[in-house]
């Protein structure tokens, strides 16, 4: 019985992202996964992450709110690179221990990215009105809520917004969201005026196309399989990432000597007519999208897909096992 092959369009994938029946004798060696770093992030130094910093010095937010874990990254980086960053440092954990889950996190990832800065985080959980919310014995008059319901994506910010902005509170609710610039391309940047809410959704970093295609042992092991039609199976992992992997298709893909050596197969590739027809030739026959935001920029470009239950790589994959376990 032949593996499964699978890419994933991640710069890494760690061992806990893998299903952990993947390693029993019913599964071992059925999955092979070939992580394809498609995106670069680029820090932005701006006035507004400036304006930003000083208000994070005179203690002015209330909540922080994390959409990724390259947006945690690169915030404690900026924060890292002040002259004051020690001082700055101290007042973000001191406003942790003060406010309980005043970090929240969209997901186990980005909240982990958070624990390893000495932060204690919270998720951004969906859960059904009044079962999740205690603002008993919360003395700064803010909501405080447990984790419910799994969804891990922008939906599940909106739903914590939407519910901290019903907490009867004297004066608005001040939060911080550091953003990638690529937001309001992929649709997620928050639009919505708040009652009570002062949402600040500052970019903090850009992304760019990965560009090392020719050095990457990742992408030169992809290539090898789309020749060979042996890659069933991608997975996307965010609007940004389909959008950089059709430009390294289009654009980076093959060297020179490749283009050479296989001009039939290329012309083949390169003289498609869409998205979807490409990803045909490549011999992709199943896409799986991390989450709703991934499943809108498949849809602009009419590729069939098919979306995770839950928005999370680990969730991804259990998506494909439990679609095809019966093959396995």
């Amino acid at each position: 019985m032949s593996d499964i092959n699978v890419a994933i369009t991640k710069e890494s994938i760690e061992e806990n992202d893998i299903p952990q029946f993947n390693n029993s004798n019913k599964f071992k060696y059925k999955i092979n996964i070939i992580a394809i770093p498609t995106i670069l992030t680029v820090p932005i130094y701006s006035k507004e992450i400036y304006n930003s910093i000083k208000k994070i010095e005179e203690n002015y937010y209330d909540y922080y709110i994390f959409a990724s874990a390259h947006s945690v990254n690169i915030f404690f980086k900026t924060i890292k690179n002040e002259k004051k960053a020690e001082d700055i440092l101290e007042k973000i954990i001191k406003s942790n221990e003060i406010i309980k889950d005043n970090f929240i996190a969209i997901g186990p990832k980005t909240k982990k990215e958070l624990e390893k800065n000495n932060i204690k985080a919270g998720l951004s959980v969906s859960f059904p009105a009044n079962n999740n919310w205690d603002n008993k014995n919360n003395n700064n008059n803010l909501a405080i809520y447990k984790e419910h319901q799994i969804d891990y994506s922008s939906n599940s910010i909106m739903q914590f917004l939407n519910y901290l902005d019903k907490t009867k509170t004297n004066k608005k609710i001040k939060i911080l969201m550091p953003r990638s610039a690529e937001a309001i391309k992929s649709n997620n940047f928050i639009s919505k005026r708040y009652k009570n809410l002062d949402l600040e959704q500052v970019f903090f970093y850009k992304t760019i196309e990965f560009y090392k295609i020719k050095e990457s042992e990742e992408w030169i092991k992809f290539k090898e399989f789309v020749f060979n039609k042996k890659l069933p199976y991608l997975i996307f992992t965010s609007p940004s990432s389909v959008r950089a992997f059709f430009k390294i298709i289009a654009n980076d893909l093959y060297s020179r000597e490749e283009k050479e050596r296989y001009k039939h197969q290329i012309k083949i590739i390169s003289n498609v007519k869409n998205e979807q027809e490409l990803l045909n030739n490549l011999g992709i026959k199943l896409i799986i999208s991390i989450g709703p935001k991934t499943s809108e920029e498949l849809k602009k470009r009419n590729i069939e897909y098919t979306e995770s239950e839950e928005h999370t790589i680990k969730g991804a994959l259990n998506h494909l096992l439990k679609l095809y376990g019966e093959y396995l």
